[in-house]
């Protein structure tokens, strides 16, 4: 019996005895022993943890399975980066703007010589030949056409030339074909040659436009940047599937947005920003990935699953043996309960018949027939018996806070530990066990066996996924994608319209391609030492299971034989107690005759006592030697009638006896 147990009883006792205690709280009704099993059940720490870890299990199998569910991907990020503008993009940079200052300053310079060099300072641009009366055609010697417009007075108004610019021949032959014409030739030639003024005017005032708008450009440019800053948008849509042949089938849709700015710039290259455009791209893809080394991929992909499916048949065989353990505990709990409440009725039954010697003593010490040294021996006895009963009340207080530990529950007060409503059963009708059929019953139907088993199982899974990881890698892929591509300077990453273009304009593709990958580890120590790990594991494993399948075997023969002692003791123990029961009734016949003497008679009545309390004991061995047969055969508990066993619902598979009237 444990120390604190004991403590506990004696305090508790002690403070009966004295009335040191308030007003407890209703007394807790007496239960039967299934009743106490079923709150074990219900209520036990271990059984509730055991079942937390079938929970856990149960959510690492999911967590491994959840590897082959179809996987729903929508991912994304946004990224931005800033940093000083330096190297070959600030070079560039600087270049783009001296294009702009060295080609205006050349075009200037142009426009100055082309204007020192004027051939007359006269000019034609502001005479109209439609205002002249006569135009004379001329042809020159390559029969081009030239048109002299001469006003009403007879005077030069013009030249029209529809040809295009002459060379410096061609205007020599012209001038020579004129030389047959009229005196007015001479204004003539010089009006020629202000109209070639007036071409190299307006070519000279072209550059000088053209020079003003790469000065405005430049001006637009602003000064150099100092940083640069990229921008990017990533959103990818697809799905997974994965097989448990390790192959893999992934379908995607994504979209691409980069912008690529100078900070500090209007977001436009006209006005100094990047010449890169904001870029925004669509990609539609399939790919298949095929493993071709390693088995295939068969055992190493499907090992976390099968092992982890493993696991939880282990936790669940686990929660039953926990149950069944728990409920072996409460049994042995119930039975020193009933065995301490027979033992108090037979200690107080003794009591009974020491004050009825007692009274006859009396009498017969008051009728002279026996001395009072026998009264005070008589009334020693008493005493001595009151202290057993006082001894089997701390004994019964022990025996009720120890049901109450066992069931898993809590009592604040005595009287909320419950008392045994069923009696210890006879011993009588116990059944014989053969100790080979319970050893073939419980290598079948012990859930703690089962569960190492699975364990074993679970351990060669994992080993056989060790051993293949270690094999050279060789992957097989094949890809097939359609892309869009739409650049603008307009559209920003985050403007819709800019990915629906890349999606819906001009798509190239299929693009396709086969990617083979292979590799050979090289030294590989971190494969080879999960190899190793996992063979200690299933080794480790394997010797539990050996080991317990061994003490189960030993187990089982040594209860089966103190069974069947127990039971020889109790057949050859009741014969004694039916005699000495005859004998002490005598006896006190005899003793109130006065023909039998005082120490005879107590010596008769103190032998009974101790019969019938080894009676007890044995009914109590018997009882809890039938409950660990049963155990250890795995036939304490019997399952309800239900789809899938559930410890919490199991019901106890052992006969009760009512209660003693």
């Amino acid at each position: 019996m444990r120390p604190t147990l004991q403590l506990v009883a004696l305090v508790i006792s002690a403070a009966l005895a004295a009335g040191a205690h308030q007003a407890a709280a209703a007394p807790e009704p007496a239960i039967t022993l299934t009743e106490a099993v079923a709150r074990t059940l219900r209520h036990d720490p271990a059984i509730r943890q055991a079942r937390e870890v079938v929970a856990e299990r149960r959510a690492a199998l999911r967590e491994a399975s959840g590897t082959f569910d179809m996987t729903q991907m929508l991912d994304g990020h946004f990224a931005f980066d800033r940093q000083e503008l330096y190297g070959n993009r600030w070079q560039s940079e600087r270049n783009r703007r001296l294009r702009f200052e060295i080609a205006s300053v050349a075009l200037d310079r142009a426009a100055d010589s082309i204007m020192s060099r004027l051939p007359t300072a006269g000019s034609l641009l502001l005479d109209e030949c439609q205002l002249g009366q006569t135009e004379v055609v001329l042809y020159t010697p390559d029969d081009t056409r030239i048109i002299v417009c001469l006003n009403s007075d007879g005077n030069f108004g013009g030249l029209i030339f529809p040809g295009a610019a002459y060379s410096g021949a061609q205007l020599t032959a012209i001038l020579r074909s004129l030389k047959a014409l009229d005196p007015v030739i001479d204004d003539l030639q010089q009006d020629y040659l202000e109209y070639f003024s007036d071409l190299m005017r307006i070519l000279a005032r072209q550059l000088r436009l053209a020079a003003s708008a790469l000065r405005i450009g430049r001006e637009r440019l602003g000064p150099m940047p100092d940083e640069e800053q990229f921008l990017e948008l990533d959103l990818v849509v697809g799905y997974q599937f994965r097989f448990r042949n390790g192959a893999a089938l992934t379908s995607s849709l994504s979209f691409n947005g980069t912008e690529d700015n100078y900070a500090g710039k209007p977001l436009h290259p006209l006005f100094g920003d990047s010449l890169f455009p904001n870029a925004f791209t669509s990609a539609l893809g399939m790919t298949l990935d095929v493993p071709l080394g390693k088995g295939r991929g068969r055992v190493a992909a499907a090992a976390p699953e099968r092992a982890a499916e493993a696991s939880l048949q282990a936790a669940e065989a686990l929660y039953a043996h926990t149950a069944a353990e728990r409920a072996l505990a409460t049994v042995g709990a119930y039975w020193q309960l009933a065995a301490a409440q027979e033992r108090l009725r037979l200690y107080e039954r003794s009591a009974a018949t020491q004050e009825e010697i007692l009274d006859n003593t009396r009498e017969l010490v008051e009728a002279d027939e026996l001395v009072a040294a026998d009264l005070e021996r008589t009334r020693a006895q008493v005493a001595a018996v009151d202290g057993e009963v006082a001894g089997a009340r701390r004994d019964l207080v022990t025996a009720r806070l120890a049901l109450v530990e066992a069931m898993g529950v809590g009592a604040s007060h005595l009287d909320q530990a419950p008392l045994a409503a069923d009696a210890l059963p006879d011993g009588d009708g116990a059944a014989d066990f053969d100790p080979e059929d319970l050893v073939r019953e419980a290598y079948a139907q012990r859930r703690d066996l089962a569960a190492a088993r699975e364990t074993v199982r679970a351990g060669t899974i994992l080993t056989r996924a060790a051993e293949v990881n270690r094999r050279h890698q060789l992957d097989l892929s094949f890809s097939l994608s359609f892309n869009g591509l739409y650049e603008s300077y307009s559209d920003r990453i985050y403007d819709f319209e800019g990915y629906y273009r890349a999606l819906t304009g001009e798509v190239a593709g299929p693009s396709y391609g086969i990617k083979l990958r292979w590799g050979f580890p090289i030294g590989n120590n971190t494969a080879r030492g999960r190899l190793v790990q996992a063979e200690a594991s299933l080794a480790r494993s394997e010797i539990v299971a050996a080991d317990l399948r061994r003490l189960i075997r030993l187990r089982i023969r040594e209860l089966a034989a103190s069974h069947q002692r127990a039971r020889a003791e109790l057949q050859e123990l009741r014969e004694t107690l039916a005699n000495l029961e005859k004998t002490l009734e005598s006896s006190l016949e005899l003793y109130r005759a006065g023909e039998l003497t005082l120490i005879d008679t107590l010596l008769t009545e103190e032998q009974l006592t101790d019969a019938r309390l080894a009676v007890v004991g044995l009914k109590s061995e018997i009882a809890d030697l039938e409950a660990q047969l049963r155990f250890e055969s795995g036939r304490l508990l019997a399952a309800e009638e239900a789809e899938a066993y559930d410890p919490i619902r199991a019901r106890l598979a052992l006969a009760t006896a009512p209660a003693a009237p």
